[in-house]
């Protein structure tokens, strides 16, 4: 029997109880500690490929190890934030001992730990797209391709490992994408320019 229940976001009686709570930072846990290793291995890729003659190659890179720095002190932040609150004050965010449902502090505490997550995914899936776009390109000699490969390799690694951290999290309480990922999954490339006009 499962104790999961649908959270609606304009419920305030609605939430989840601290056994789901607990579990989901574990699941967050494993996947920080899968996701920093998996991160710096695609640090390493993109720096194989910064010094590309290929213009579009060299900016993709520099974005990669951008977007690896970002999101590895994110993920470190976020781990340090936790344990540090756990330290101060004996428990986790609004738990004591005797209570079972969740307290709106520890559902907006989970969905600010989820919403990095998101970023992590939607980031590492349009550099992984953009990663294969070059790649069907034919102006690349063989070590930049390789290069390539293997950094459009990390990029879904990584992609997949931030997904399977929300799903699971997401599965666990009930709660939905659209209330905890503040952005689309699409890239963010296809937004809409500013006025592009005259003033």
């Amino acid at each position: 029997m499962s104790t999961r229940r649908q959270f609606s976001a304009g419920s305030r009686a609605a939430g989840f109880t601290l056994i789901e709570l607990l579990v989901v930072i574990a699941i967050l846990s494993s996947a920080i500690a899968l996701l920093l290793p998996a991160i710096q291995s695609g640090r390493e890729a993109a720096g194989r490929v910064q010094g590309s003659s290929n213009p579009e190659l060299a900016a993709l890179a520099a974005e990669v190890k951008r977007f690896a720095t970002q999101d590895t002190n994110n993920l470190k932040q976020m781990a340090i934030g936790l344990h540090a609150f756990q330290d101060a004050h004996g428990h986790l965010e609004g738990t004591a001992e005797g209570e079972r449902e969740a307290s709106r502090e520890q559902i907006n505490m989970i969905t600010s730990f989820l919403d990095p997550f998101c970023g992590t995914e939607r980031r590492a899936g349009d550099l992984g797209r953009r990663a294969a776009a070059l790649l069907s390109e034919g102006d690349l000699d063989q070590r930049e391709r390789e290069a390539l490969r293997q950094l459009e390799g990390k990029l879904s690694m990584i992609e997949r490992e931030a997904r399977n951290a929300l799903e699971r999290s997401f599965r666990e309480t009930g709660l939905k994408r659209s209330q905890v990922c503040s952005g689309p999954r699409r890239p963010a490339a296809s937004k809409a320019p500013r006025d592009s006009g005259p003033s």
